[in-house]
C-alpha cells in the first residue's frame, strides 16, 4: 500500500540511500532491465491468482533486474490458509478464509480495537492463491533461472531468491 512505501522511502532517507519503490501490479510493470534487487514481500505474490498472470509477472520481474541483479520474494505456506479469531489489544481479529477449490482462497477480515487510545475497525475481503513453491520454482527455470528457498523464519512463510 502506499502507506508502507511512504515508510519506506522515510527510512532510506535516514539512511542515505536512493531507492525507486513502485506501487502496480506486477503484470503491469514496465521495468527497464536496470535494478539491482527486486522485492515482493508480505506474500504479495500470493494475491496473483492466475497461472498465466504469475507467468507474465515472473517475466517482468525478470526483465527489471539486471544481470547479476537479485529478485527477493515470499509466498504464504499452506498452514497460512486457515481462519483464525484471536484477540488482540482493545478488541477481536477475525479472519475467515474459505476454499474456492483449486488452490483458490476468499479471505474476509474483520477486526476492531483501540490504537493509541482511539477505536477503529477494519474490513477487508478479497481473493489469495496458494502456490507451490516447486511451481513457482519452475517458472524461474523456464527463464533459465534458479530460484532458491533461502529462509522459513516468518511463520507460515517461505522467502525465495533469485539471481539472474
Amino acid at each position: 500500500c502506499r502507506e508502507m512505501l511512504d515508510i519506506l522511502l522515510e527510512k532510506a532517507r535516514d539512511k542515505n540511500l536512493n531507492i525507486t519503490p513502485y506501487h502496480c501490479s506486477l503484470a503491469e510493470y514496465a521495468g527497464e532491465g536496470d535494478h539491482d534487487l527486486a522485492v515482493c514481500v508480505f506474500t504479495t505474490m500470493n494475491y496473483i491468482l492466475a497461472e498465466e498472470e504469475m507467468r507474465r509477472s515472473i517475466q517482468k520481474l525478470v526483465n527489471a533486474v539486471k544481470s547479476g541483479g537479485k529478485i527477493l520474494f515470499d509466498l504464504a505456506m499452506l498452514d497460512a490458509m486457515r481462519s483464525y479469531n484471536r484477540p488482540i489489544p482493545g478488541g477481536r481479529r477475525k479472519v475467515n478464509i474459505e476454499s474456492l477449490g483449486d488452490n483458490l482462497y476468499n479471505y474476509v477480515e474483520d477486526t476492531n480495537g483501540n490504537m493509541n487510545g482511539e477505536p477503529f475497525s477494519y474490513h477487508d475481503d478479497f481473493k489469495i492463491r496458494y502456490w507451490e513453491a516447486r511451481d513457482i520454482q519452475a517458472f524461474f527455470s523456464e527463464r533459465g533461472l534458479l530460484c532458491q528457498q533461502i529462509a522459513e523464519q516468518i511463520p507460515f512463510h517461505r522467502t525465495f531468491l533469485v539471481i539472474k
